[in-house]
This record gives structure tokens, sequence and C-alpha cells, in this order.
């Protein structure tokens, strides 16, 4: 909305560069990439040369549609089966930051982010969960001191029993940075996913999910879900 009623007064507008505004305002935007003030800062130490020479993108001409076709739109896609994406429960349990509590990390754009301090960088949620195999998958992603000396937990009983850990890797293509399978015998109603990061430690979280895990009968014997593929974006990888 910022991006169109600017170029309605057609005045010059400056946005970071997400595919969002890219849809709206394709070249009658200048664009810059970044989150925090110093790339806003030289996008627009950049752009007022540019316009002082009247080569700085101009809002106008910019396209756009009002309230009632954009309503429209929205009945033409509900009704006509036009959609973009379909999606379909997968059985999958996902906790992000607003899920999940911390003791020595910070709650960022990225998700829970180490402060260089010892102890719990994330824990919880208390999930009741019917007997039987789950994968615990973390993603995330590292900074340039790694996971060193990192695990991941997953508890019952208020952290009295660990049912398994393991440590932090570097995340893969798909940002993973651990995944364990867990086996309940019973019900339970308080599990627990934990991460225990060192001084050292250069670590965000993102997202925990638990998933159902399930094995496949073969010819040769048993084949498992397979693991998450290895190799690795960094803690400084641009995310839009």
């Amino acid at each position: 909305m910022p991006i169109i009623e600017a170029a309605h007064r057609k005045l010059p507008v400056i946005a970071r560069d997400i595919p969002v505004f890219r849809e709206v305002g394709g070249e009658h935007v200048f664009y810059f990439s970044g989150l925090e003030p110093g790339p806003l800062a030289k996008a627009v130490l950049d752009w007022l040369p540019l316009n002082k020479e009247g080569r700085a993108p101009s809002s106008a001409g910019m396209s756009w549609v009002n309230w009632k076709q954009s309503a429209q739109d929205l009945l033409d896609v509900i009704l006509n089966d036009r959609w973009y994406r379909q999606w379909m429960p997968d059985g999958a349990y996902r906790f992000h930051e607003k899920n999940l509590a911390t003791k020595v990390g910070k709650r960022t754009w990225r998700g829970i982010e180490s402060t260089g301090r010892k102890g719990f960088l994330l824990f919880g949620p208390y999930v009741a969960l019917a007997a039987g195999d789950y994968r615990v998958t973390v993603r995330g992603a590292l900074g340039d001191n790694g996971a060193a000396d990192a695990r991941l937990e997953v508890v019952l009983n208020k952290g009295k029993d660990i049912l398994a850990q393991t440590p932090l890797t570097k995340s893969d293509v798909d940002g993973y940075l651990a995944s364990l399978t867990i086996s309940l015998e019973a019900p339970c109603t308080d599990l627990e996913t934990r991460i225990w990061t060192e001084e050292h430690c250069e670590v965000a979280v993102s997202v925990v999910e638990i998933r159902p895990f399930q094995t496949l009968e073969t010819e040769g014997g048993v084949e498992t879900e397979p693991e998450p593929r290895q190799a690795a974006p960094s803690l400084k990888a641009e995310v839009i």
C-alpha cells in the first residue's frame, strides 16, 4: 500500500528488494537489500545523485488495481479454483520463536539467535504426542564461529528423562542444523526440545519440527526416510 500511495502522488520510492515489492513496483522503484540502517542509508546516498541527474526510477506510470478490482480478483481465485498454491496438512508440528522460550538467546528476524552466553538457547514447547516414532529436526543457520559444542536434546518429565540428543552441525541446503529420531513407547504430555549452546557458539534457530516418522519395508530389509542433504548457507546469507 505505501508504494501504491506514493505512486498515486507521483513521489519517488525507495524500497527493500523483496518479491512483493518487485511485483508491485517493477522498474518504477529504487531497490536496496538488507535489514539494518546501514544499507538503507547507503541506498539514499546512492539515490540522491541519480535523482539530481534525472536517472532515478520514477513512480509515474506504475499500474495498480483499486479495491473493487482487487476484490473481484480474489473472488475469481476462490470461485474458479485459480489457486497460486495448495496446502495439505502433513501431520507435522512446527514451532517458531513465538512458541519457544529462551534463557540466553535473543529474538530476531532470523528466529532465536545466540548471544555469546552459555545455556539453553531455546526450550519447549511441551507437546502431547501419541505413542510412536517421530523425527525431530531443527532449521536455522550458523555464523563464523559455528555450532561447536551446541547440541539438540529431546526430553520428557521437565528434562529428567533424555530420549535422544545430537550435536548441531553445519546447516544443509534445506537449512537443517540437526535431525534425530525418537520412539515413544507410551503417549506423553510434555515432550520438550532444547538446544544448549556454549559461549563461543554462533547459532540462529528458525524452526523446530516434529513429524511422524515412518519406516518402509523393502525386499532387502527396512528402509528409513532419507536424512537431510549436507551442504550449507551461513548465518550471513541474505533472507528476503
